[in-house]
């Protein structure tokens, strides 16, 4: 690849991706390192992010905080949300021992990634601003981040964004609303949705009683390690034919 092609930055970074994921390739990380680091030099931002994950989990280079830290600063210059994300992540880890991190930091970076489209640090914002670390506690503001990326499919934000729908919390309560975000949670595969989506069935609230969805969504979620004893205690007033078609869907829904 001659050095003068206008995107020969990105060819690289794409051959380094090939060898990260042997794709096309024998998987070698020292490789892929070799030539995320010859795009980073070019000023690829994504090779630069790349870079600073390898560095942050030694594949292909030793170990180094210090280097990643380096690189994800580079490729953040360049509006790269995701380094700016990871930026955050470790502004919040304390220093030393006993202390905490620098919550003020991270929430202004995770507000510059979330500007460039990062949807996990929309969602990682809409908490600080929930709990009030780093910024001034807004449920409001904290609903309506987490309701951009839900719309946006982040699969955390929408069970959360449903949770505060429920709970009328930073916004007005609609339970049908937080339903339905449930439900499109519940479907991409999310437990803690599934097991929500459960008892929401079960109760009837946003969305009309029915026992068998309420039993076949608590199998689902059990299926993923999450335990409910009250729905557990339900599923023997079911009737033959109701176990039947709680089956059906249940395996309709592994099948999909």
């Amino acid at each position: 690849i001659e050095a003068e092609t206008p995107d020969a930055s990105a060819a690289m970074t794409l051959i380094a991706e090939l060898y990260r994921d042997g794709l096309g390739f024998k998987r070698d990380p020292n490789e892929a390192a070799r030539w995320y680091k010859i795009a980073a030099k070019r000023g690829n931002p994504e090779a630069a992010f790349a870079l600073g994950r390898a560095y942050l989990n030694g594949a292909g280079v030793t170990k180094d905080s210090m280097k990643a830290r380096a690189f994800f600063e580079a490729a953040a210059s360049k509006g790269n949300g995701k380094a700016l994300y990871n930026l955050a992540i470790m502004a919040m880890e304390p220093i030393e021992k006993g202390h905490q991190g620098d919550f003020k930091t991270a929430a202004s970076l995770f507000a510059k990634a979330a500007e460039a489209g990062d949807l996990d640090a929309t969602y990682s914002l809409a908490l600080l601003y929930r709990s009030g670390q780093g910024v001034k506690a807004d449920e409001a503001k904290a609903a309506s981040l987490l309701r951009t990326a839900a719309e946006r499919h982040h699969l955390v934000a929408m069970t959360e964004y449903a949770i505060a729908l429920f709970n009328g919390k930073g916004i007005k309560r609609d339970e049908a609303a937080g339903a339905r975000f449930m439900i499109k949670a519940a479907w991409r595969n999310s437990p803690v949705a599934q097991n929500r989506l459960a008892r929401i069935y079960a109760a009837g609230r946003g969305v009309q009683r029915d026992m068998i969805q309420a039993m076949k969504w608590h199998i689902i979620a059990r299926a993923s390690g999450i335990r409910d004893k009250w729905l557990e205690d339900q599923l023997p007033f079911l009737t033959r034919t109701q176990r039947k078609v709680v089956n059906e869907q249940v395996r309709k829904f592994a099948g999909k």
